[in-house]
């Protein structure tokens, strides 16, 4: 099962977002599809907000790739942190 969660901080307070998959892919172009999903939700909802922050239980290696890293540089946020926990928590 592939997981990814959001927390996003805005004046209006603190949100979590989940993305759950029961693809056993886990590529990355499963974790940018996440990704975007949930920024779609964000931006709509909280487009003005002080920091992004997605937690990953899944292989680091899925979103340390040239188009993760070049796709979240090029986003528009103040301040984000991407955590990788232990697979299998």
């Amino acid at each position: 099962v592939f997981f990814l969660t959001c927390v996003v901080s805005s004046k209006q307070g603190t949100q979590s977002f989940a993305v759950v998959s029961d693809d056993t892919t886990h590529d990355t172009a499963h974790a940018l599809l996440a990704t975007e999903a949930i920024e779609e939700y964000v931006y709509e909802h909280y487009p003005v907000f002080s920091e992004i922050l997605f937690v990953s239980d899944v292989e680091a290696a899925h979103f340390k790739d040239y188009f993760q890293i070049h796709k979240l540089s090029r986003k528009r946020y103040s301040s984000a942190r991407w955590i990788f926990s232990a697979t299998g928590h």
